[in-house]
């Protein structure tokens, strides 16, 4: 979608084309917005995708004995006859380590839903794992439209805490435009409709920057 650094220049001039007096820091934070990955640790999935994780693991703790055996490959080799990239294994069996883990895995847990208690039922565990796997698969068939509306909305956001943009959800023609330039600048593939945000060139670029952030505003509707 675009990866690019945006020019100090080419940012300053259209900077002065829409009247904004925004400094190289400015530039800095909506070239990481708007080159941001949308499903790593940066973005707003990662919490659902961390839940996940630490359900699954918490419900696999559940159902296993008190002897548990881990592998991974070595990384870091740490001993004498190790070698990096070869397999290693670790057994677990003391009820205390156990006992202890699954403690932790429930706190972590309810930290990660938002306080709700894991330690009880295993029918609600049972019922977030699902749910989480639901909307797993909802956030992999998130749209093109909505993974740019939602750099649009981290621009926006920015720009309107910063009182450069002025109204919260309301944007105006010159802002979506001056967004619409910048993710040009940011390497986006898009139209190169023209300069400027009034007349139709205005309106073009408007509406494909609100129908992106549409499409945003529905994904998460549909979370």
């Amino acid at each position: 979608m675009g990866n690019n650094v945006i020019d100090k220049c080419c940012f300053d001039d259209l900077c002065n084309k829409y009247g904004y007096s925004l400094d190289d820091s400015f530039r800095e934070k909506i070239e990481l917005a708007l080159n941001a990955p949308v499903y790593d640790g940066t973005s707003f999935w990662q919490e659902e995708e961390d839940a996940l994780a630490v359900a699954e693991f918490l419900d696999f703790l559940r159902s296993v004995g008190d002897e548990i055996v881990m592998e991974g490959t070595i990384k870091h080799h740490r001993k004498e006859g190790e070698i990096n990239n070869t397999p290693r294994k670790h057994k677990i069996n003391n009820v205390f380590l156990k006992n202890r883990l699954l403690s932790f895995m429930n706190s972590l847990l309810t930290e990660c839903t938002n306080g709700f208690e894991y330690d009880v039922d295993d029918a609600e565990l049972f019922a977030t794992i699902s749910i989480l796997k639901n909307k797993s698969n909802v956030k992999k068939k998130m749209p093109e439209g909505a993974k740019r509306g939602y750099k649009v909305w981290l621009v926006y956001d920015m720009l309107w805490d910063a009182g450069i943009f002025y109204q919260q959800g309301r944007f105006t023609q010159k802002e979506w435009c001056f967004i619409y330039d910048c993710a040009i600048l940011a390497g986006w593939k898009l139209m190169n409709i023209g300069e400027g945000f009034k007349s139709g060139v205005g309106k073009e670029k408007a509406t494909f920057v609100r129908n992106w952030f549409n499409a945003y505003q529905k994904q998460i509707e549909s979370r």
